[in-house]
């Protein structure tokens, strides 16, 4: 194991969601979060030395991306293909790169333009993520996309639990008062458990409601040592990065396999946060906000049980007490909306908004937040962060 030389997240920068479709193009609004990360962290862009990304994203290549930054120097360049499990994936790798001394100055992030993804979801394999490939399989007997995957999920677990789709409709309802609190999330109208309820299902328990909100957005991040970071001199409090982890479950499995779970209760989320919590020496009594993997409400939901920010089976009656998932709640999590509210990122602004919280910097700040917990997808290859609130000044 790599020695610990204090990793931090130095830059914070995004292109803010725009819902429905901004007109920006996937390279503007991703040099636009760059420059803001850049900035933040007091980098030249020409400081970069490693970049990492997600996988089709519609955005630039790691190669053209590295000319038009001019980076002095590109020693590693990689994209992550795991979908909602890649966000804390890409801080992993970044941290060993960093503590290694491999790179020094590593950025990472996640453009999507919104309704471009949504296309890329329904077009042949070639254009697809490959993640989604098994997709083909599961159409002859009637499923269709990740909300069947999910909905069978769903199944399981109500089976078990007796989780309704009140359960449901209170996370959305919760994630929508936290997103009307930021000033740059997609989605910032109310919604009261009545209305949604007044949705008739589509597909399993879900209506159009408890899918995530599409926007284009980028976020990006600039991860390097405290030691650096100080010497670039912008910042006095700063999120370090103190346990990071991923996993494929016992069993590998794609996204959409016909395997998908063999049950709600062999998840890899649960792999991560054990490994997280014992690589930290933290226990969930210690996590002050929570940024859980949302492409739909019952994604949080079950997260919550995942991360063992509750017991199995508690999550409905966690989400059921009012503002329980609120800033000043019992249980904050997703401050920002998440992607279910805030605007769908693939999950990476669920880390933009875990350092902006224990660096004391967010718009709907959790009081003495000092540790936060970001999680990746439930299913398929996933990942984990613990942040910690550091002053390096």
């Amino acid at each position: 194991m790599t020695k610990d030389v204090g990793v931090v997240l130095a830059g914070l920068g995004e292109a803010p969601p725009s819902p429905g479709g901004s007109g920006r193009s996937g390279e503007a609004m991703t040099l636009t979060a760059i420059e803001a990360a850049c900035d933040d962290a007091g980098l030249a862009t020409t400081g970069i030395d490693a970049i990492l990304k997600y996988s089709h994203d519609a955005s630039i290549s790691l190669q053209a991306l590295a000319a038009t930054l001019r980076c002095e120097e590109l020693r590693f360049g990689l994209e992550g293909g795991s979908g909602g499990g890649t966000g804390p994936g890409l801080i992993d790798t970044a941290r060993t790169l960093v503590a290694s001394g491999a790179a020094s100055a590593v950025l990472c992030y996640r453009t999507i333009v919104g309704n471009d993804w949504v296309a890329r979801m329904n077009m042949p394999d070639e254009a697809r993520p490959y993640y989604l490939d098994v997709v083909n399989y599961l159409r002859p007997v009637g499923w269709t996309g990740y909300l069947h995957s999910f909905a069978s999920l769903y199944s399981e677990h109500a089976a078990r639990y007796g989780t309704s789709r009140e359960a449901l409709g209170h996370v959305v309802s919760q994630l929508r008062a936290n997103a009307a609190r930021n000033p740059h999330a997609a989605c910032r109208e109310p919604l009261s458990l009545e209305e949604y309820m007044s949705q008739p299902p589509q597909i399993g328990p879900f209506s159009q409601l408890d899918d995530f909100a599409i926007g284009d957005v980028a976020v990006a991040v600039v991860v390097t040592t405290a030691e650096r970071a100080r010497q670039l001199g912008r910042q006095r409090v700063v999120a370090e990065v103190v346990a990071t982890a991923q996993s494929h479950n016992a069993q590998p499995m794609t996204w959409f396999e016909n395997r998908v779970l063999a049950s709600t209760q062999e998840s890899p989320a649960r792999h991560v946060a054990d490994e997280l919590y014992r690589r930290s020496g933290l226990t969930p009594k210690a996590v002050d906000v929570a940024h859980l993997y949302d492409c739909t409400s019952f994604t949080f939901l079950h997260n919550l049980e995942e991360a063992r920010l509750c017991e199995r089976g508690d999550a409905a009656r966690l989400v059921a007490e009012p503002g329980s998932l609120a800033a000043d709640g019992l249980r904050p999590a997703n401050t920002n909306g998440g992607d279910l509210a805030g605007g769908y990122s693939h999950g990476f602004r669920h880390l933009l908004e875990a350092a902006r919280q224990v660096s004391g910097r967010a718009h709907n700040q959790v009081a003495k937040a000092e540790t936060a917990l970001v999680m990746g997808a439930q299913i398929g290859p996933t990942s984990g962060a613990i942040l910690r609130r550091r002053e390096i000044a």
